[in-house]
């Protein structure tokens, strides 16, 4: 009997320690997992743009003889290939845009030539006159060409060797503009 209450006490003490324990941890836990959150709604737009640069300066194009071609033979046109074009475009996901070339509204080329212009990777050799635009690069979606971009190649054609007149010269405007189509 005495063993008995003995055994009873202890371990009701021994179950009042394991409860204060589990009791301890609960609370503890409770207070470390418990936490207050706020949040915030971001709204994320992307706006379009559209934005097109050229490197600067004037090309001169001459149509001579070069390369002391021989007499009978047609006089032949310069090229340059000195200027890029650089171009930022976030489209909508509807029209793919284009880049057009056209001469300023009374621009010719002198007599007997013609003004050609081609982009590195676009739609080939465009020849410019004072009239529509022509497309010198197409399908254009959301791209940024960086620094450099596509080299632009300008050359003088002869187009009809008796309208050519020596000392004949014109300076042309070049408009290029990035569109959707």
């Amino acid at each position: 009997f005495p063993y008995t209450t003995l055994f009873r006490s202890t371990n009701m003490r021994t179950m009042r320690k394991i409860s204060l324990a589990i009791l301890l941890i609960a609370i503890a836990a409770g207070t470390s997992f418990a936490a207050d959150n706020a949040s915030h709604d971001v709204t994320i737009n992307v706006a379009e743009v559209i934005d097109l640069a050229v490197t600067a300066g004037t090309i001169t194009l001459t149509a001579d003889m070069a390369g002391g071609g021989v007499a009978g033979d047609d006089p032949v046109g310069d090229s340059d290939t000195s200027k890029t074009i650089q171009y930022t475009s976030i489209w909508d996901g509807a029209t793919a845009r284009t880049i057009e070339a056209q001469l300023a509204g009374g621009d010719t080329a002198p007599a007997g030539t013609s003004l050609t212009l081609s982009a590195a990777g676009g739609e080939g050799v465009k020849t410019l006159v004072d009239g529509p635009a022509v497309a010198i690069i197409t399908g254009i979606q959301s791209v940024a060409t960086g620094g450099t971009g596509p080299a632009l190649t300008y050359a003088i054609s002869i187009t009809n060797v008796s309208n050519l007149v020596a000392g004949a010269s014109e300076t042309v405007t070049v408009t290029l503009t990035l569109t959707d189509l």
